[in-house]
Formats: structure tokens, sequence, C-alpha cells
């Protein structure tokens, strides 16, 4: 069974963003507009088309499972060597370093495995849309050679989560353990999270609620996940195919007719 957080830690760390005032943008409403005040003022938190929602979202979805189910899946994802045997973790957003810090990584992760040794996953989200591009990006060491990390574990690995359809064209580049960073699509993190869904020790229904629940997520946020959360979902057409379907293809009105909504006979025999 997965071990409860402690006491508070889960309100933290998400208090940790939707206390931040720095993270507010657009004019603040003057006194009276509080009706207004969606209209004009946004914080990253609760804003759809920040890639701060996109992440918190998708993270907080992983106190479902295990450690040891979902971290070496991700590591492996990313293309680099698994760790094996996780028995426990936590992780926060948007860490700082010191009282001066520079906005160090989007997730932090430290890890233990079943030896008792510690590891430490730094995650660089980026939105939808966007690449990997600048420096930084291109050096691990930039995010996990600080003095916290390295005192806080010896396998410290950097993954970078991104859109699959902005994949850079060297990719390759950093994909490896000589690079101690890889990568991982939005779309493999929910597909993972599908699968993850389906072997939950719950009942079948409530497994499927999950996995759904999990694909709507994404899909209100325009991923495809790579696996989805029923298998009669692999042949259904897309909106835009429904959309373009030719006259003899759509929809008739026998269809619409069906008695859907009627319980079967009783079988008194």
């Amino acid at each position: 069974m997965i071990p409860p957080e402690p006491d508070g830690l889960q309100h933290r760390r998400l208090g940790r963003l939707w206390r931040d005032t720095t993270r507010f943008s657009g004019t603040p409403p003057k006194d009276g507009e509080t009706r207004e005040y969606l209209n004009k003022r946004s914080h990253e938190f609760v804003n759809p088309r920040h890639e701060t929602y996109l992440t918190v979202g998708a993270w907080e979805n992983f106190t479902l499972f295990e450690p040891d189910q979902w971290i070496p899946a991700i590591v492996e994802l990313a293309g680099l060597e698994p760790p094996s045997e996780v028995v426990d973790c936590r992780w926060s957003y948007e860490w700082e370093q010191g009282e001066n810090g520079r906005p160090m990584a989007d997730v932090v992760i430290h890890y233990r495995d079943g030896r008792g040794v510690l590891g430490l996953l730094v995650i660089e989200a980026k939105n939808l849309g966007k690449t990997l591009t600048g420096d930084k990006n291109q050096n691990p060491g930039y995010y996990l050679d600080q003095d916290e990390f390295e005192e806080a574990a010896e396998s410290r690995r950097l993954i970078y989560c991104i859109d699959e359809a902005f994949i850079p064209d060297d990719a390759a580049h950093f994909i490896g353990p000589q690079h101690r960073s890889g990568i991982i699509t939005w779309q493999q993190l929910a597909g993972l999270q599908i699968k993850l869904a389906g072997q939950l020790p719950v009942p079948p229904l409530i497994r499927a609620f999950i996995a759904g629940s999990i694909q709507h997520q994404a899909a209100l946020r325009g991923i495809k996940p790579t696996a989805l959360a029923f298998e009669y979902l692999e042949t259904e057409r897309s909106m835009i195919e429904v959309d373009q379907a030719l006259k003899e293809d759509r929809q008739k009105q026998p269809e619409r007719s069906e008695q859907l909504w009627k319980l079967p006979e009783l079988d008194v025999s």
C-alpha cells in the first residue's frame, strides 16, 4: 500500500506555488472590481495555458501510485538506467537555492531504494509547443551540480519533459547516462499514468474511472497519451475525422433511435 504523506506535506508542496505572489500576471483590479478579477488577473497555478498548471496537474497524479511503479518507469522512458526497488520518495515544485537563489527546477524528486541509497531526479518541464533552447538546457550540470543536490544524493539525473511534436533535432545530445539527462514527453507521461491506473489494487470500475479521468485531464490540455484508457478508443475517430466524414459514413437516424436506455426483459424461466 502507498504510505500516506506526512501531515500537511502535499498542502505545503502545492502552497509553495499558489502563495507565490510573483506568479501573478495582468493588471491588478481596482477597488470594487472583484467580479472582473479573473478577467484581469491570473496566477500560473490556475492558468490552463501555463506550464506550471500543466506540470502540477500531471505530477500530483503520481500520488496514486507506489514510487517503485512510476519513478523507474519515467527514468527508463527518458532513456536512462532506471533505479531498482524504489521504496520512498518526496518531491516539490520550483525549488530555489539559498536565500538569494535563482529558480532551479520545475520538479525535484528525492527517492530511496531498497538498499537505502538516495537518488535525485530534476525535471525541467517545457510547455506544450516549446522545445529545448538556451545554453542551460545543453548542460545538465546547470541543474544537477548544486551543493544541496550533491549532499542529498550521489545519483542525480535530469529529465526534460516536453511536447512530442517539439523534440529537438539534436535530441540524442540530451539522452544517455554520459550526459546524465534524458527526454520524456507529456504524451508518454500521461500514457504511463493511464497504464498504472489499470494496475491499481482497486475494483475494475474504479480503475477505469481513474484511467478515464487522467485521459480526460490530458485531453483538456491538448495531449494525446501514448496509451489510452479503453481499447475501443484506439480505433475511434477523432473529432476532426467525425467532422470530415463522408455523407454515407455519418450517423444516421436509426442510430439516434436505438433504445440504449431500455433495460432487458427479465428471464422468468
